[in-house]
């Protein structure tokens, strides 16, 4: 962990702190040639059978050598012995000095081939056993993304060509239509470069859900995305390993769920044959990736996979363990710890020696501290009741509209504007999210009728179903297509004086004129006529918001120009001041 070169008094002991320090203490007059400590070195032990987690030593470091880390690792690994501690595995990042210090202990890492790799050197204190080393899977995905985004083309057998160039394509599609096809992708996921530490921005480049809209794109005929097989297959692979080594919770599915007797010999063949084609990536020029000066971009997540395959067989069939989470073999309980110790000083990030000594021991002697949540989180959306009618209604209008309704209806018309297939089809597929929404709001079964329907299909919902998804009824399509079409309308003339209200109102106008009669032969229009109209509407709210949110984001983003807050941050916790 980076700290600020601030020399400050042990008043109690008389000593300074703030110089490189590896045990001894030092006076005043032994300071001349001991360079100040820029970083911190930290040590923290995570169980593997059970959550839990400490921090048992720091060192006030200037850079450290291989040689020295393998020293440090080693004496650490007896002390934990020492105490009744069972080590099994070493996490670290791809650091220049860890690697050199993995190849100190015996790991074989560069090499050209996925056999023959070493990924265990011998236990210091039982020489019968072994200990697995591991790259940080985080780590290990931002190189390889790094490496994608820089080279533009990496070239394999089992890929073909994996091209950057797609998930450019598919942002820009994305952005000229105003949606997203269920992937997080942004002009920070493309310029990259400035936010390069952020796990999540390569977590959600190098997903599934990119590579499943590259093929929704394909499956539309869209001739920019006629060759992006390979580029789909390659980050399918990556997005499922990183689920592999990442589970977390033991009632999980799919690839997020643990390590077990009845999974491990699939998961170990699929993640040798993963590591297998990265290690057989070649460069543009047709160089292999491996032996470049960047190799440790693709090494790093080849021998992770490996190490981990190899440990979850060890554990298992020993019977040590009836699962294993993989996540806790992350370096993201460190990255915590960190994020804990920064939080400690307020407005400073950037602690100095003493500080960051002061917040290391209190976080130590107290339980129950968290780090600051920094991900997205949805709110919840408010839910929408339903009344019952005594009477009848005419559908067209109710007492919510008003005469603000009746001008904007004016000012954007509602004119025969089409939607693109792309747009139509993501259209369909939030409308299972909203009919999911909604529908956890009802109590009536005729009114969840209306909105459900398995029998109405689209390409991307088809994509995207792994068997929970639920369809939307056509009637719900109908719905949100208009919604789209006066939505847009209605941002062509401005955003400041948008209201989800009118924008209901003129939503379910325009539905109404155009699809009248297949609304009133709806059996539950003629039993509850008030229940259909407040359904529409409900539905209708729901997509407005979704929308109007994600337009706020995108304003934002759009008006904020290139973000530099990152950067900066980075660059002031980095220079030590």
């Amino acid at each position: 962990m980076s700290i600020k070169k601030e020399i400050s008094l042990d008043v109690p002991k008389g000593r300074f702190i703030a110089y490189a320090d590896f045990g001894q203490a030092l006076g005043p007059g032994e300071t001349d040639e001991v360079p100040m400590a820029t970083e911190a070195l930290v040590f923290m032990v995570v169980g593997l059978a059970s959550p839990w987690k400490m921090p048992f030593g720091y060192f006030l470091t200037n850079g450290v050598s291989g040689l020295f880390l393998k020293s440090l690792l080693e004496e650490s690994i007896v002390a934990l012995e020492d105490c009744g501690l069972h080590v099994k595995a070493v996490v670290c990042d791809g650091l220049g000095a860890n690697v050199a210090m993995a190849k100190l202990l015996g790991c074989h890492v560069h090499e050209i081939s996925y056999e023959n790799m070493k990924t265990t050197f011998e236990h210091p204190t039982r020489p019968t056993e072994e200990v697995h080393f591991i790259f940080d899977a985080c780590h290990a995905l931002k190189l390889l993304r790094n490496l994608l985004g820089d080279k533009k083309v990496l070239k394999s057998k089992a890929y073909a060509h994996i091209q950057w160039h797609f998930i450019e394509q598919l942002h820009e599609l994305q952005t000229s239509e105003g949606l997203r096809a269920a992937n997080k992708l942004t002009q920070a996921h493309i310029d990259f470069c400035r936010q390069k530490m952020k796990v999540k921005l390569a977590a959600q480049t190098l997903s599934s859900s990119v590579a499943k809209a590259l093929l929704f794109a394909k499956e539309l005929g869209l001739p920019e995305f006629s060759n992006c097989e390979g580029t789909c297959k390659f980050i399918q692979d990556i997005d499922r390993c990183f689920d592999l080594l990442n589970s977390r919770s033991p009632v999980a599915h799919t690839y997020k769920r643990p390590f077990n007797k009845a999974n491990i010999q699939e998961r170990s063949q699929m993640m040798e044959r993963v590591g297998q084609n990265l290690m057989q990536l070649e460069l543009p020029g047709g160089q292999p990736a491996v032996t470049d000066g960047r190799r440790m971009s693709v090494i790093a997540f080849a021998f992770t996979l490996k190490s981990v395959a190899s440990l979850a067989t060890q554990l298992l069939t020993g019977g040590e363990i009836s699962y294993l989470c993989s996540y806790r073999t992350s370096q993201d309980h460190l990255e915590m710890f960190f994020s804990c110790v920064r939080q400690r000083g307020g407005w400073n990030n950037n602690p100095s020696a003493a500080q960051f000594r002061q917040a290391y021991r209190k976080l130590l002697v107290h339980a129950g501290v968290q780090a600051p949540n920094s991900a997205n989180v949805a709110a919840d959306l408010e839910g929408e009741s339903l009344t019952v009618s005594q009477g009848t209604i005419n559908p067209a209008l109710d007492a919510g509209d008003d005469q603000e309704g009746d001008d904007l209806a004016v000012v954007y018309g509602l004119g025969e504007d089409t939607l693109s297939e792309f747009t139509s089809e993501v259209v369909k597929y939030i409308g299972g999210f909203v009919s999911r929404q909604v529908t956890k709001t009802l109590s009536c079964p005729s009114c969840v009728s209306m909105l459900l329907d398995d029998s109405v299909t689209g390409v991307l919902i088809t994509i995207r179903d792994n068997g929970g998804l639920v369809y939307p009824s056509e009637l719900v399509c109908q719905l949100l297509q208009e919604t789209e079409k006066i939505f847009r309308m209605a941002t062509e003339v401005g955003t400041a004086q948008i209201s989800a209200t009118v924008l209901t109102i003129l939503a379910y106008r325009a539905f109404y004129e155009k699809h009248a009669e297949s609304f009133q032969n709806q059996a539950h229009v003629n039993d509850e006529p008030m229940h259909a109209v407040a359904l529409a509407k409900a539905v209708i709210k729901k997509y407005v918001t979704l929308r109007l949110r994600h337009l706020a984001r995108t304003i934002t983003e759009r008006s904020r120009g290139v973000y530099v807050r990152h950067t900066l941050t980075k660059r002031v916790l980095f220079c030590h001041q």
